[in-house]
């Protein structure tokens, strides 16, 4: 449901029958294996996505930019591209927004390693579960992303009284 904006340089892309634009696809999939040890080895969690863009010259040398949404105030992110991470000067992530934006010149699959949050709300990580609960609305959902510990919750009466609060343990505890 994020929007994802695409930027191509006009000298990238060569554009038949009469298209006025290339196509760009992105579809959900795993890190390749190379990615995905690094990314363990960091102790990180992460998203892929293949992405693609039709019509690239081969050979292209002129930057095409991507930005997509992949979670608001995640800390530690990085980019593997072909199984490297890549520079930081060819990618940038703003944790107000949650976009990530990508300088390619090739397309394939890209994974976005970030360090894992004790909970995400509404595409928002949380350092500890209370925090986001404190930051949930009547019929939210909160996931708990790793085994986190408290001092406890505090929920005044009446907060969720209409459709409640789902708490999604993901497999973990608290």
């Amino acid at each position: 449901g994020a929007t994802i904006k695409v930027v191509v340089p006009k000298t990238a892309v060569a554009l038949g029958d009469g298209k006025e634009a290339p196509t760009v696809t992105v579809e959900p999939t795993k890190a390749n294996d190379e990615d995905s040890a690094a990314i363990a080895a960091a102790g990180k969690d992460a998203v892929a996505y293949d992405i693609k863009v039709s019509d690239v010259i081969a050979g292209n040398e002129n930057a095409i930019e991507v930005s997509l949404f992949i979670g608001k105030n995640l800390d530690g992110v990085v980019v593997y591209h072909e199984g490297n991470a890549m520079d930081t000067d060819d990618y940038s992530y703003d944790t107000a927004t949650g976009f990530v934006t990508i300088k390619t010149t090739s397309f394939s699959v890209f994974t976005f390693a970030f360090n894992v949050p004790a909970a995400m709300l509404k595409g928002v990580a949380y350092d500890t579960l209370a925090e986001a609960i404190g930051a949930a609305q009547d019929g939210d959902t909160v996931v708990l992303m790793k085994n986190s510990s408290g001092n406890g919750i505090v929920v005044k009466t009446g907060t969720f009284a209409n459709a409640g609060l789902t708490v999604n343990f993901n497999g973990h505890t608290y």
